[in-house]
């Protein structure tokens, strides 16, 4: 869905906090990433995906200026790809700051989670003078995108998988705070479910056939009906000629019967 994002809706009601990208720099991600159909923007995001499930599985982490400056490059490349593609500048500026939101939150938590000690560092999202914490921002953007599922579908479903990633923003402190998130992530899963059309992957390209032009079997087709024929005359040659020796072998044997009993 390239054509989405037709307008500046978001940017006009919320004030997403972005920082611009380095011109003349652009950055490839070092990660093995998959081409996507349906969505480019899950698959320029999927190297920070498979960054952000490596930083929940392990059980230990460097200090925390090495992890970021090690994810900051597939930040850069996320942003680069991300500008090359056909998407107005409000996707990209909403897209860069769920993703970011989903970055710095998931580095602090696996730092409390392994330590247990909160850590300072420079978070990806850019710092907004005019609103409060970027969690806020997140749910806010995501109601505003679900009440215009056909607009922001992609939209939607990027924020779909931050939330599965681990994204918790405000809802973490509240007490039914997993309850909620489970419900929004089922229906933001239903949303998409509903609205996406998936077109069909294949491995192989199929070559089109020319209606005009007449295929020849392959050798083996125009070969087995002769063979069967010779293999039905063999056969029948076959019984043919043991029917004679059985004939010729009965007469034999009644001769040398009457033989028998005429000179008895």
């Amino acid at each position: 869905m390239i054509r989405e994002c037709s307008s500046a809706l978001m940017l006009h009601q919320f004030d997403v906090p972005h920082a611009s990208l380095p011109e003349h720099i652009y950055y490839r991600s070092k990660l093995f990433t998959h081409s996507s159909s349906t969505n480019p923007l899950l698959a320029v995001a999927n190297p920070l995906f498979s960054v952000l499930e490596r930083l929940n599985d392990t059980q230990s982490l460097p200090p925390v200026h090495v992890t970021r400056a090690s994810i900051e490059h597939e930040w850069n490349a996320f942003r680069s790809q991300l500008a090359s593609l056909k998407y107005l500048h409000e996707c990209n500026v909403v897209a860069e700051y769920l993703m970011s939101s989903t970055l710095d939150e998931l580095i602090a938590k696996n730092y409390i989670r392994l330590n247990g000690l909160a850590v300072e560092f420079i978070a990806f999202t850019p710092y907004s003078n005019q609103e409060g914490p970027s969690r806020n921002r997140f749910f806010e953007l995501l109601q505003f995108m679900k009440e215009r599922t056909n607009q922001y579908l992609d939209l939607l479903e990027l924020a779909y998988y931050c939330l599965i990633s681990g994204y918790e923003g405000e809802l973490h402190l509240r007490a039914d705070g997993r309850q909620t998130l489970d419900n929004l992530i089922q229906e933001l899963y239903e949303l998409i479910l509903l609205h996406r059309v998936h077109k069909p992957v294949r491995l192989f390209k199929e070559h089109l056939k020319d209606p005009n032009t007449t295929q020849t079997p392959p050798r083996f087709q125009i070969m087995w009906k002769p063979l069967l024929l010779g293999l039905i005359v063999l056969c029948g040659a076959y019984a043919l000629e043991l029917m004679l020796i059985d004939s010729i072998a009965t007469q034999i044997a009644n001769q040398h019967h009457l033989r028998v009993v005429m000179e008895t």
